[in-house]
Order: structure tokens, then C-alpha cells, then sequence
């Protein structure tokens, strides 16, 4: 599955780096998460950004789509504060807005 070249300092690009410089690998499918968060307007569901990657990338798992948002969390502090009740993401402004 090819991929389109992002511009220095995307959002893709910046969460690669992020995730790197942690000592993690970054896969065509890591790739395609972040290609689809960066893509995404305002926030989305665990299952929604599943949904999304997975009408591109039908082998996709659900695990894979968590486990690379929780990379991504851990790398950043932001993307994913994932209960796995509810499947809702939600970025720190909106967790603290929550626990108001």
C-alpha cells in the first residue's frame, strides 16, 4: 500500500518522530493511523477511526488501531484516552473538561 508524501512537520510526520524517538518501530499501518487522524475533523471514536482505517485497510485490526493510538498517547501525552467501554477518544482538554 503506497503512501502519499507528507511536508516536514505534518501531523503524521510530527507523530512518526514522536513515536521513533521513544524506540518503536513505525509501520505502513502506524502510517495509515496517523494519515487518518490527521485527516480527521475534530474528535473521533476508537470505532469510528477503526471504521476509517479499515475501509482503506481491510487487514487492519482493531488492536492494531488501539495499540498504535496508545503509542501515539504514550510518545505525546495527546490522541487517545481510550475507555474500552465506550470506545471513546478524547484529547486533554476534553478529559479535563469531563472530569468537571
Amino acid at each position: 500500500m503506497k503512501r502519499s508524501h507528507e511536508p516536514e512537520g505534518s501531523l503524521a510526520t510530527r507523530l512518526q518522530a514522536a513515536v521513533q524517538a521513544r524506540g518503536q518501530r513505525w509501520t505502513e499501518q502506524r502510517q495509515l493511523i496517523a494519515d487518518v487522524l490527521a485527516a480527521s475533523d475534530g474528535h473521533a471514536t476508537g470505532a469510528e477511526l477503526v471504521e476509517r482505517v479499515r475501509a482503506a485497510d481491510p487487514s487492519a485490526t482493531p488492536s492494531t488501531v488501539y495499540r498504535t493510538l496508545a503509542a501515539i498517547e504514550r510518545a505525546t501525552g495527546y490522541a487517545a484516552d481510550l475507555d474500552h467501554l465506550s470506545l471513546q477518544g478524547r484529547c486533554p482538554s476534553c478529559r479535563a473538561a469531563a472530569a468537571r
